[in-house]
């Protein structure tokens, strides 16, 4: 037999019913001491992201990779374990983080941890359009409360000159994002508001969720997408198409749109190859740039903090 064989002929409940097995007390304060300084999180899309390339990228870019120890928890979920408490804190300051150009979640480790905690993000958001009249705190955070959980907000009612306000969700990672809503401010005065996501990476813009992309969104034909990912013509396709014209290779007059239209759909296809090799560069350039913009921001704060 194989060894996976093996292996699945173990995967049985036998002894689950024994008396249970009582742990020292010590062991449980030792583990708490060797995981208090470490950061938890899990994937946000695993088809995207790969496990142990984010787990050596990361630090990398916070600029710890001589100090900061990454594991592999479980097939979801991932360990950072720092040296110090500010070190450990100025990652958690400037997140969230995001890998492959995917959202991951990130939280300081908690003992029994809930499993809510983990399908949260952290996002400061941006409030656009809130008529100057309704402008104030206590309107932002019920505007705010309306989207999610609020754990923060940005606003000086005193401010000589505001845009927009700013509060911090903790967005649940199975909610989707929502871009623009309409709010009814009295009986016949309404506004609709838009909504900026600090630091958001890849979403499926039919739906908003953030664990999948468009292509793979289950409403993409609900609301009649065009399948830009259809594969080439085979040869049955080509066969046809030539079928539609003369021996001398002129096109037949039955058929005077076919020609066009084949030649339409083919330079749309070279744009779409084009395009995606330029997202393929600028996504790369991105990603280098945003590791050298987090390590000189890391070296003015640990600069300030000594």
């Amino acid at each position: 037999m194989s060894d996976k064989i093996h292996k699945r002929m173990q995967d049985i409940t036998l002894g689950v019913n024994d008396t249970p097995i009582a742990l020292p007390k010590s062991v449980f304060v030792q583990a708490t001491r060797a995981n208090r300084l470490s950061i938890v999180g899990t994937l946000v899309n695993p088809r995207k992201q790969n496990m142990k390339a984010q787990i050596n990228h990361l630090p990398r870019v916070w600029g710890m990779e001589d100090t900061v120890v990454g594991r592999i928890v479980d097939a979801w979920k991932f360990q950072f374990v720092f040296q110090s408490e500010e070190s450990l804190n100025l990652v958690l300051r400037h997140g969230p983080w995001s890998f492959s150009e995917w959202m991951i979640v990130t939280h300081k480790w908690i003992p029994n941890m809930s499993h809510s905690t983990m399908k949260s993000i952290p996002l400061w958001t941006q409030i656009h359009g809130i008529p100057s009249q309704y402008l104030t705190l206590e309107m932002v955070n019920v505007i705010g409360r309306s989207l999610g959980h609020v754990s923060g907000v940005d606003f000086n009612e005193n401010a000589t000159r505001i845009n927009y306000v700013r509060v911090r969700l903790d967005w649940n990672i199975d909610h989707p994002l929502r871009f623009k809503r309409e709010f009814q401010f009295r009986h016949n005065e309404s506004a609709i508001l838009s909504f900026y996501y600090e630091r958001l990476r890849n979403f499926c813009s039919i739906c908003g969720m953030i664990n999948h992309e468009k292509k793979e969104c289950s409403l993409r034909f609900d609301v009649g997408e065009d399948d830009d990912d259809a594969p080439e013509d085979n040869d049955e396709d080509n066969a046809n198409h030539g079928a539609d014209h003369n021996d001398d290779g002129n096109q037949d007059d039955e058929n005077p749109d076919l020609n066009e239209n084949d030649n339409v759909k083919m330079e749309k296809k070279k744009i779409m190859k084009i395009d995606a090799r330029l997202i393929a560069s600028i996504s790369c350039l991105s990603e280098a740039f945003s590791e050298k913009y987090f390590s000189l921001i890391l070296d003015n704060d640990m600069s300030a903090e000594t």
